[in-house]
């Protein structure tokens, strides 16, 4: 028999009620439109695929993050694929409490760059003990990174492609020498 965590039972119980399953989000492009999908009817490869995107290449919030979690697992119990909702529910739960035993208030922002002109180059990061986000924009392109900082042993993904003359082995020294 499947395992149902807490979030399943309650999504099975709104899905029937759409607009009250969903997890509002309050950011943009794909989060937006995998919460729509998730408090319409909207259970399409393509729903999952605006989730997927936004849960992968979108530098969400942490709140927004188990929203866009929580928001795919509807999308995922709608087409019947109730252990990958699972998967899902569990994700969003686990990250949360991890954020919650942290303390929302060691959570800090920075911002460098213009404000104003979103065109021109900026950087922005969102660090906490369980949560950093970082969002790059270049002139021609975005990077986006989320991840938990206790759970991928503390690498500065962005910094990689600056420094890659550094050794796999360098790096995963350091990060052991950081933890401890």
């Amino acid at each position: 028999m499947t395992k149902l965590s807490h979030l399943t039972v309650l999504a099975v119980i709104a899905v029937p009620m759409s607009a009250s399953a969903a997890v509002v989000s309050m950011g943009s492009g794909y989060a937006v439109s995998c919460y729509e999908a998730a408090e319409g009817t909207g259970a399409t490869l393509r729903a999952l695929d605006d989730c997927n995107h936004a849960l992968a290449e979108q530098a969400l919030p942490p709140e927004e993050r188990v929203g866009t979690l929580v928001n795919r697992g509807i999308i995922l119990l709608r087409r019947s694929d109730v252990q990958s909702a699972n998967a899902d529910f569990d994700a969003a739960d686990e990250q949360l409490a991890a954020i919650d035993a942290a303390g929302w208030d060691k959570i800090a922002f920075t911002w460098r760059g213009p404000i104003g002109d979103l065109a021109e180059p900026f950087y922005y990061r969102v660090q906490g003990p369980r949560i950093s986000i970082e969002l790059r924009n270049t002139e021609d392109h975005v990077h986006t990174v989320t991840r938990d900082p206790v759970n991928d042993y503390g690498e500065a993904w962005l910094g990689l492609e600056y420094r890659e003359t550094i050794t796999a082995a360098e790096r995963s020294a350091a990060a052991r020498r950081a933890a401890e």
